[in-house]
This record gives C-alpha cells, sequence and structure tokens, in this order.
C-alpha cells in the first residue's frame, strides 16, 4: 500500500473512530463545557501518523460536529483549538524522538498548553457566545474552566499513555503501521 493511501485510510479511520468517541461518551457540564475523550484518539493518531495527521484530524472531526451536532462555528473553532493545543505537543515531541518518554513529556506539556489555550478562549469568547458579562465568565475561569480543562486534558492524557502501545501493535498486526 502506497504512503499517501495509507495515510488516507488511517485518517478517515481514525476520524470515525474520533466521531463515533464523541456521540458515545459525552457529558456535558452545562451547553457548552463538554468532556469528550476525541482528543485521545486524535493523540494517539498524532503518534501513529504524525502532526500534520493530527491537524487534519482535529479540522475533520470539529467540521463534522459542527454540521451534524451543530456545534456552530465557536464549537469548531473552541475544539479545533483545544485539540491542537493539547495534541500537538504530544506529536511533535514524538516526531522528533518516537519513545515512551517522549508521549510523556508531550503529554505534560499538552495539559498545560490546553489549559492555557482554554482559559484564554474561554475569556474571550465566551462573553460573546454565552451573552453573558465578561466579568462573570472572568469569575469563573479559576474555580469552573481551570479544573475542568486540567481534568479534561489529564484524562485523555492517561489514556493516550495507556492505549498507545496497544493500538500501535493491532495496527502493525494488520499492516497499517508504518512506524514499527
Amino acid at each position: 500500500m502506497s504512503s499517501r493511501i495509507r495515510t488516507l485510510a488511517m485518517i478517515g479511520i481514525f476520524a470515525a473512530l474520533s466521531y463515533v468517541t464523541t456521540l458515545l461518551i459525552r457529558p456535558t457540564f452545562n451547553e457548552f463545557l463538554t468532556f469528550d475523550f476525541k482528543d485521545t484518539v486524535i493523540g494517539i493518531a498524532g503518534l501513529v501518523i504524525g502532526p500534520l495527521g493530527a491537524v487534519a484530524l482535529s479540522l475533520t472531526v470539529s467540521i463534522l460536529e459542527m454540521f451534524i451536532s451543530g456545534t456552530g462555528l465557536v464549537g469548531v473553532i473552541m475544539n479545533v483549538a483545544s485539540t491542537l493545543a493539547f495534541v500537538g505537543p504530544i506529536a511533535l515531541m514524538y516526531a522528533r524522538k518516537p519513545s515512551v518518554n517522549a508521549v510523556a513529556i508531550g503529554t505534560a506539556i499538552g495539559i498545560i498548553a490546553m489549559t492555557a489555550v482554554m482559559l484564554l478562549l474561554n475569556y474571550l469568547i465566551t462573553p460573546i457566545y454565552q451573552g453573558v458579562p465578561r466579568e462573570i465568565v472572568a469569575g469563573m475561569l479559576i474555580p469552573v474552566f481551570l479544573p475542568f480543562n486540567l481534568l479534561k486534558a489529564s484524562m485523555n492524557g492517561v489514556l493516550i499513555l495507556l492505549l498507545y502501545r496497544p493500538v500501535v501493535r493491532g495496527l502493525s498486526a494488520v499492516g497499517l503501521n508504518k512506524k514499527e
């Protein structure tokens, strides 16, 4: 199988898994704080097919959510920013030096990056999107948004660390993983 076809197949497989994961496991704390595990799937995909694959998946799944789940343009912006801030460091660290240590360091950086990006975006966008005064959102940053995003990113990070090796072995067994 050519490299391009394999990469497109992998993007398709991971996009479907990401979206199905979002549909099946998505506790919602209010209309805009949703906890999903698509970042786990996209993070593993970033390790398997590289950082550009993670970007393509982030965009694809977020746009699918916009049309099918009605997240709107704000949802796409927030989802893409959140996912890329989280999985970008993981995929980039691993692309530089493929190792469990690189995944762990990338995950720690990703957790911090996603939390910081989402605090900023919640401060800037949530008042407009929700139609509430910025002061109310500012008052929610530390007690609500900070722990929510830390927990979400940490849970996705732990799952990436636990699931990466079995997924790679499975993909290798069916001839879809070029790295092993």
